[in-house]
């Protein structure tokens, strides 16, 4: 394992969130955080269209899963050029790749490309404590919540760990704490996302080595929780050394 050291700092106020208004929101796939970002759309009255790529999905079958969706418009198969400059902001779900064709497509027209955590913490409030890393992230999430949970009434753990941030968003106040599980992937597609207290637990050889594009994710890790007073963060590879939060 890498060499990592880490220390954190919580800070008094979250980022400057994007507002939707007036915007147009596309959200790419029909499972559990594509349902559950539709809906979180919906409920704050964004006018939003949800996509997926299987032009064979069975939309009466979507619907009776998602009734609160029936009055949303679907598009399955592929999006014309004519469709993509409708949106000012497509939503990502989890495990859609961020450099696919249709992503390209999307980004070189102009639309905003975020994933599930960016809109969760665009509608959401209070405090988030954010883990990410290689190995333990999940464990760790759970415990921080159970911990949390001993000092504040109002806890929500989310995220990678299972449940979708976008599903525990409504209802939260500034008394609220979200521990929030973020995988690498997911950080990819953040923009304003600024959490109180970030963590990166570790960042194995295996994940560093897997793609050249690893580089810049965890670059992504450090420099994602680019809000966080992380004043030392050390990892022994080259392609990591440079990176924001090292310097």
């Amino acid at each position: 394992m890498l060499n990592i050291s880490i220390r954190m700092a919580a800070i008094k106020d979250g980022g400057i969130k994007m507002s939707l208004q007036g915007k147009k929101v596309l959200v790419v796939g029909t499972g559990k955080s594509g349902i559950a970002a539709t809906e979180l759309l919906c409920a704050n009255g964004i006018d939003t269209v949800l996509f997926d790529g299987n032009k064979e999905l069975d939309s009466k079958t979507l619907y009776e899963k998602a009734p609160k969706l029936k009055d949303v418009p679907l598009i399955l198969g592929d999006l014309t050029d004519e469709q993509i400059d409708e949106f000012d902001v497509a939503v990502l779900s989890p495990g859609v790749p961020t450099d696919i064709p249709m992503v390209n497509s999307l980004r070189d027209r102009g639309v905003k490309i975020w994933g599930e955590i960016e809109l969760a913490y665009t509608f959401g409030a209070g405090e988030i404590i954010a883990i990410t890393g290689t190995n333990g992230k999940t464990t760790t999430t759970a415990l921080t919540g159970e911990i949390m949970k001993n000092y504040f009434k109002d806890v929500r753990v989310v995220g990678n760990i299972g449940i979708p941030y976008t599903s525990m968003v409504t209802g939260s106040t500034g008394e609220t704490v979200t521990v929030a599980e973020i995988s690498s992937f997911q950080l990819e597609t953040i923009d304003t996302f600024k959490p109180h207290v970030s963590a990166i637990l570790n960042i194995t050889p295996d994940h560093l080595l897997l793609t050249t594009k690893r580089c810049v994710i965890i670059t992504s890790s450090a420099g994602s929780y680019r809000s966080q007073y992380i004043t030392s963060l050390q990892i022994n590879q080259p392609c990591t050394r440079h990176s924001p939060a090292s310097s």
